[in-house]
């Protein structure tokens, strides 16, 4: 048994949970993935004083990208063991372990917190190629709700009759049962019969070392059905344009996934983080579109 100091932000600030981490020497923060970013591209990080016991961070709801996760280790001397879940699951269903293999980039094994707790990675029924290589991350047990209250169609659609859970999230899963969420399946761009995923495009845009934010959404295309666009916003200080962008992602990326240089908008100016950081992608996506394209 341990005990602990639980230290309260009201309101995420980066200013104020850097100045709470570095008073109090904190050994672990949790926060979703918008707040490492944040975080990181914030002038005074450097600044921050961690423990010498510190331990972890814990990202949850949306995965941190791979290149985000090595760059908070290597600034802090600290390990970020990656959490996933849904308030449909009553809280977490998978995690990177605190002890044994800490993958970068994925959101670990699923979580067996009942006996009979378990997680399935399957095709949807629309057919064996609907969603490209990834598959619906499901779960059954104890931990799944009862339903939408009030509101039995949704139910049915997230709930199958013998209780597994439709989580709505594309992923993969490598031979050690790591999960690695692809994207949202409704957020799924189809370009030219291509399926292409923001989330795998935001991933690499972000490891470029001049990127402190990114999002991509698709816009209407009369040839292809559907364009990715990239909304992206730099560190302070750094420069990077278009082309630079799209050279980037062209070793990264498949040819019809990468954007072409009249696909992506950037800018330096500072977005003050949403009140729901989980919310901060989609809100600082339409800001940027606003400001953009006017």
């Amino acid at each position: 048994m341990a005990g602990g100091t639980f230290i309260m932000v009201p309101r995420f600030e980066e200013r104020a949970v850097l100045k709470a981490v570095s008073e109090h020497r904190a050994t672990m923060i949790d926060g979703v993935p918008t707040v490492y970013y944040y975080l990181l591209a914030h002038p005074d990080f450097e600044k921050i004083r961690t423990s010498p016991a510190s331990r972890d961070a814990g990202p949850a709801v949306r995965q941190l990208p791979a290149a985000k996760s090595l760059e908070f280790s290597e600034r802090t001397g600290c390990p970020v063991h990656e959490v996933w879940g849904m308030t449909e699951l009553a809280g977490p269903a998978s995690a990177n372990p605190a002890i044994g293999p800490n993958k970068r980039g994925t959101i670990g094994m699923g979580l067996s917190r009942q006996p009979d707790a378990c997680g399935r990675h399957r095709r949807p029924i629309e057919g064996p190629r609907s969603w490209g290589a990834g598959r619906v991350v499901m779960f059954e047990g104890p931990m799944v709700m009862d339903g939408s209250y009030g509101n039995e169609k949704a139910t049915r659609e997230t709930i199958e009759a013998n209780g597994w859970l439709h989580s709505g999230d594309i992923a993969t899963v490598d031979e050690d049962g790591y999960f690695t969420i692809v994207d949202r399946k409704k957020d799924m761009i189809l370009t030219a019969g291509f399926n292409v995923y923001p989330a795998e495009l935001e991933r690499v845009i972000c490891m470029h070392p001049a990127v402190a934010l990114a999002a991509v959404r698709s816009v209407p295309d009369e040839a292809k059905g559907e364009l990715a666009k990239a909304y992206v916003i730099l560190k302070a200080g750094q420069g990077l344009n278009e082309v630079e962008l799209v050279q980037h992602c062209r070793q990264h990326l498949a040819a019809y996934k990468v954007l072409g240089p009249s696909s992506s908008s950037m800018t330096s100016r500072r977005h003050r983080p949403a009140k729901s950081c989980a919310g901060a992608f989609g809100i600082l996506m339409m800001a940027l579109a606003r400001s953009v394209n006017g």
